[in-house]
């Protein structure tokens, strides 16, 4: 497992462009537009994150408590489809893809059949009309790891990895140069991968 940090100035399309134009495989990430220079025909393959479709719905829980419960106990049984998944040790094989299609597809098509069925009738700038709206324009992102037993429901893993750097954000303040913020990061680095590989 390789973790690699990049310091970056803002969040434009540059870096993941810099970093990851060229390359293929597949990205999962969430509906930020700055991976499409990555991710547009010829780039890598984009799938989508169904963590983030979830939070959306858990904001959406003030307003509309009924039909955000809803989306997310449908999400909630994604979720423990690859839980077990994992317990039969089978992640990535063609069994996980197999128990995808008996118990996933239903899920995906009662979701996304009333996320259809929803949206028309909620405020467009309510965050429930947002939540839905977001599930369905990444519809095709989101239903990418029915095709590919290697590619996860989640990016939870990078996000986790990023939330170390989000609070040394507010621990450091600033670095005083951008050399020292490219030290860190390189630093980083090597520290992040030998944690995610135990490696003392």
């Amino acid at each position: 497992t390789l973790v690699l940090y990049v310091l970056a100035v803002d969040r434009s399309g540059t870096t993941p462009a810099r970093i990851l134009g060229g390359t293929h495989g597949t990205l999962v990430v969430d509906g930020y537009t700055g991976y499409n220079k990555v991710t547009d025909p010829g780039g890598r393959t984009r799938a989508g994150c169904w963590s983030h479709v979830r939070r959306k719905f858990f904001e959406a829980m003030p307003t509309a408590p009924s039909e955000a419960v809803h989306a997310i106990e449908l999400i909630r049984e994604l979720f423990r489809v690859e839980h077990d998944a994992t317990e039969a040790n089978i992640v990535a094989s063609p069994a996980h893809l197999s128990m995808r299609h008996d118990r996933s597809k239903p899920i995906l098509e009662k979701f996304f059949a009333w996320a259809d069925e929803t949206l028309p009738a909620a405020l467009p700038r309510s965050p429930l009309g947002e939540a839905l709206a977001y599930a369905t324009h990444q519809r095709g992102t989101l239903m990418h790891f029915m095709s590919d037993a290697n590619v996860p429901i989640h990016n939870n893993l990078s996000e986790g990895r990023l939330r170390v750097i989000a609070l040394a954000r507010h621990t450091y303040l600033f670095f005083g140069h951008p050399q020292a913020g490219k030290n860190f990061a390189g630093l980083y680095s090597l520290v992040g991968s030998c944690i995610a590989n135990h490696v003392e």
